[in-house]
């Protein structure tokens, strides 16, 4: 039934089995949520997901082996479960209430820079060889990764070549979305003729640029390449979240019982859950807020 998931932001082919590795999407363990009644079946819970991830109507169609009636059919039963047609909402309840795992949605390039820091933390503050880190330096040692990630998933933006970026009006038509300013508001605003189809084009230019399907990846991705403005609380959860990831690893260098694999392997997925929960209150703190 199931085909093997295109990951569509880099054309590469992923086998299923590498899929369920790396991600909970087909974990049927969980389909209900924690902090609320709503229960999703398998099905909306693969689409959701799914959609999640990036695809498509289309995609999720051939990728679930359905036709694209009965996808239509789960998206509004989800959509009615939730309460809302704003799937930005009903992603970030889904966070919230861990339907979806944020770990599933992290860039490779950051867990590249998370295993380079991992081995620096480990050797520095948890190894008996190598011990030589304060835990003001360790603080600082997990600013720094945090940082490092930021700065080169945007080094990675800005290097593309002019015509592959946003230009000015593209770019003041993502933050109106992510506003969720009207249509009516955007046509002045961007001085439009009060065309649909403009509106059309410019999504599709913006959804092109940024290698994205939906609105949620759009902002996601506008987050993280600093294109939209960060909530006023940003830095505070930055100190919140690395205060929380240092007391972590803390800990994890006086658990006896771990061996210095499972040790390094700890401070791998803190550094992990630190980098996710920043990123993700960004976006479900604005989300809220609508």
């Amino acid at each position: 039934m199931f085909k093997g998931f295109i990951d569509f932001s880099c054309n590469k082919h992923i086998p299923l089995n590498n899929l369920i590795k790396m991600s909970k999407t087909f974990n049927l363990r969980k389909t209900n949520s924690v902090n609320s009644n709503i229960v999703l079946n398998h099905l909306e819970l693969f689409y959701l997901r799914l959609y999640t991830h990036g695809l498509n109507n289309k995609e999720i169609s051939e990728f679930l082996d359905l036709d694209l009636s009965k996808i239509y059919k789960i998206r509004k039963s989800i959509s009615e479960l939730y309460n809302t047609s704003d799937w930005i909402k009903i992603i970030s309840s889904a966070f919230e209430d861990k339907v979806l795992y944020k770990v599933d949605y992290i860039d490779q390039l950051v867990k590249d820079v998370a295993l380079q820091h991992t081995q620096i933390l480990f050797n520095k503050y948890v190894s008996p060889i190598y011990l030589s880190l304060t835990i003001e330096e360790l603080r600082h040692r997990i600013i720094e990764f945090y940082y490092e990630c930021e700065i080169k998933l945007t080094d990675n933006y800005y290097n593309e070549i002019d015509y592959k970026k946003l230009n000015t009006k593209e770019l003041q038509y993502l933050n109106l979305k992510y506003e969720n300013i009207n249509s009516k508001v955007i046509f002045e605003k961007l001085k439009l003729r009060k065309s649909e189809e403009k509106l059309r084009e410019l999504k599709f230019l913006v959804f092109n640029k940024l290698r994205v399907n939906n609105w949620f990846n759009a902002f996601k991705i506008g987050l993280k390449l600093n294109l939209l403005d960060v909530p006023k609380n940003h830095l505070e959860n930055v100190e919140k979240e690395v205060i929380n990831c240092t007391n972590k690893i803390i800990r994890i260098r006086t658990i006896k019982r771990l061996s210095f694999t499972e040790k390094k392997l700890s401070i791998y997925n803190e550094l992990l859950e630190l980098y996710t929960n920043i990123e993700f209150s960004k976006f479900i703190n604005h989300a809220n807020s609508l």
